[in-house]
């Protein structure tokens, strides 16, 4: 009877600790956003805790993603799978053979790709939609963001951000002349931005060629409210 019950209270503890872990999570996130708004920028000699928080995060969806790549890939036909090992592994990935990439046609990227891979066989693409049609792809090039939001609702696809890609790419998009409210809210953005000096920045860091600019504290708390406040009284 003593063994069961200490077995019983045992497992009773086990049970206490499960449910406090999400709220654990969200205290730690709490009190670190209401340090940051308290205290500014003094904050940063808690980054190596960040960090450490930061991590114990990573540590737990980290061997999901694993996961999911390994799954991916044994869904793979065997000489695709072993090309994408090879294209990921190898330090020379333009030089990997036999790698067919898919792009839109006529595009920046298009003629982009033809020139990183060069011994890739590139096929053109009417829309990123066609990419299922095309079974012989081992990857398509792509803007990560439109990747990330196609892959999102497409099954068995993933968005991966390739390094040494060179520098980033700008893009222009037509509106239709029926789309008047993202037409607004693109120019009100870009209103706030030029009054907030951030597009001025912008400018004289990348075209101008001009060093950046000390940039004023973040506003916190204690600076910004509890100070003034009490030098008033």
């Amino acid at each position: 009877m003593e063994a069961t019950a200490q077995a019983t209270s045992s497992a009773a503890r086990g049970r206490t600790v499960t449910p406090r872990l999400p709220l654990w999570v969200l205290t730690g996130a709490f009190l670190g956003i209401l340090a940051g708004i308290t205290f500014g920028e003094r904050t940063v000699v808690l980054g190596p805790l960040g960090d450490v928080y930061a991590m114990m995060l990573l540590s737990v969806v980290y061997p999901y993603i694993l996961s999911s790549l390994i799954v991916g890939l044994g869904s793979l036909a065997t000489g695709r799978a072993w090309r994408l090992l090879q294209a990921s592994w190898d330090e020379a990935v333009a030089d990997t053979p036999n790698l067919v990439l898919g792009t839109l046609a006529d595009s920046a990227i298009f003629r982009l790709t033809k020139q990183l891979f060069p011994k890739a066989r590139i096929v053109p693409l009417e829309t990123y939609d066609d990419i299922p049609a095309h079974p012989e792809l081992d990857a398509a090039v792509w803007s990560l963001d439109q990747a990330r939001t196609w892959a999102s609702g497409h099954s068995g696809f993933s968005a991966v951000a390739a390094s040494g890609m060179g520098a980033p790419l700008l893009f222009a998009y037509f509106l239709q002349p029926s789309a008047t409210t993202l037409a607004r809210y693109l120019d009100t953005w870009l209103s706030l931005q030029a009054a907030n000096g951030f597009h001025a920045a912008q400018l004289a860091y990348w075209i101008e060629g001009k060093p950046r600019l000390d940039r004023t504290p973040r506003w916190n708390l204690l600076d910004n409210v509890l100070r003034p406040a009490w030098r008033g009284l």
